[in-house]
């Protein structure tokens, strides 16, 4: 029989045996269009397909790659090593279940970055912090679940024992390392959004840009770190699962280097854990208010002038005030009495309207020899405190990088030396 196409092939021997495309189809329980696809050459069979049209047809999987019956004196050679036709059909085929593959990781990847995107129309757009941060998770597990699905239908294309050999073995490690990659980015953009859901005190406020992105960037690193983990762990667990395999240099090179990887995380856990607890002491102890510029009155009057003088913050014209009643006139008499107390506090010093909305906070400050001294602070020296914060907070991530690009390097300085 001479040499012809997997399709060609298929449909001569479906002719032989006396079989339709329909029949043919039932057994396989695809459609008979798609057969008729396959004997035109317009498509090929996935591979988990081979062994049992192989069988139908009293055939070799290798048989059906190379299009042609083998000779006994080949049919010697094929049961130690699959011919170079063959071989070549079987890449083709797996390239393009590796093309597919990549196709539903790039959508996957762009569902989890629409949700990054919503997330920040609803807290920059609309200050719902809470909302964007639950409209985004929907999108993110749309992301995983494509991916999983993906990879579960890549994986059951290539899992038959026939052909167990190092090309599919290969595919398959690059199958695994592309899916982990697709999830930990996926896992990692989540990261950055917790600081929606973590840091607003109220679900109805949206939080900073510069705010977002350095505890963003902090919790991205952190499930960097969790995700590099659990990859190592699923590796091991893919391997022994005999998901794939390792070759027996890479088995010991493995069991050589798990010393070095024990130590090397051990000492980037410590160095990042006590980073953090530096941090965790510095976000606790120190506030806004320590860290902004005041303006102090000894006089009374003085700060009487200040607190009644009308000035509004930036922040109010985010809020619009409706009055209960829209035809009653509210005067001088609807005005809300603010009282300084002496130090025993029964009698009353001061007596003031509270109007100038952009001081945020009033402090009293009794002096050793009876005096008081007044201390307030603006919403623009808090919030440039709050800016410090974040600076603060931006040089504690650049630690964090740090410890972890000297880990990285020691580490791999001293796989160099017990390689040689």
């Amino acid at each position: 029989m001479e040499k012809k196409t997997i399709g060609q092939f298929i449909c001569v021997l479906r002719k032989a045996h006396g079989m339709t495309q329909a029949q043919l189809a039932e057994k396989l329980n695809v459609s008979d269009k798609a057969v008729s696809r396959w004997e035109r050459d317009e498509s090929a069979p996935d591979l988990t397909l081979i062994p049992i049209i192989a069988e139908i047809f009293g055939v070799t999987s290798d048989e059906i790659l190379r299009g042609e019956r083998a000779s006994d004196s080949e049919s010697c050679l094929n049961e130690s090593r699959i011919s170079e036709r063959s071989e070549k059909q079987i890449i083709r085929l797996l390239d393009k279940t590796k093309e597919r593959l990549n196709i539903c990781s790039i959508i996957s990847v762009g569902i989890a970055l629409v949700g990054l995107i919503a997330a920040m129309i609803c807290n920059f757009g609309f200050y719902r912090a809470y909302i964007g941060f639950y409209v985004a998770c929907i999108f993110y597990l749309s992301a995983i679940v494509c991916e999983v699905i993906s990879l579960t239908l890549t994986f059951g294309s290539v899992k038959s024992g026939d052909f167990e050999d190092d090309i599919f073995n290969s595919y398959k490690r690059s199958f695994f390392k592309t899916g982990a990659v697709i999830i930990s980015v996926t896992a990692v953009i989540f990261a950055s959004t917790l600081p929606l859901i973590i840091i607003p005190w109220d679900s109805h406020i949206g939080i900073m840009a510069l705010t977002w992105f350095v505890y963003g960037l902090l919790s991205a690193l952190v499930a960097s770190l969790v995700c590099f983990v659990l990859v190592r762990w699923a590796k091991s667990l893919a391997v022994k699962k005999k998901l794939y395999y390792l070759s027996e240099e890479e088995t010991d090179r493995a069991n050589q280097l798990a010393p070095l990887k024990k130590k090397s995380a051990l000492l980037l856990c410590s160095a990042l854990a006590l980073t953090f607890f530096i941090q965790l002491l510095f976000n606790g102890i120190v506030t806004p208010r320590m860290l902004a510029s005041s303006k102090d009155f000894t006089d009374l009057e003085e700060f009487k002038k200040y607190i009644e003088t009308e000035a509004y913050s930036e922040n109010d014209a985010h809020f619009e005030i409706i009055p209960i009643d829209p035809n009653y006139s509210y005067g001088q008499e609807d005005d809300v009495y603010d009282y300084i107390y002496d130090k025993s506090g029964e009698n009353v010093l001061l007596q003031y309207v509270h109007r100038n909305r952009r001081v945020k906070i009033i402090e009293y400050k009794w002096e050793s020899d009876g005096s008081l001294t007044l201390v307030t602070y603006t919403d623009t020296s808090l919030e440039s405190a709050n800016v410090l914060i974040d600076i603060i907070n931006i040089v504690f991530l650049a630690c964090y990088f740090i410890e972890i690009i000297v880990t990285v390097f020691i580490y791999f300085s001293k796989k160099k030396t017990l390689c040689r």
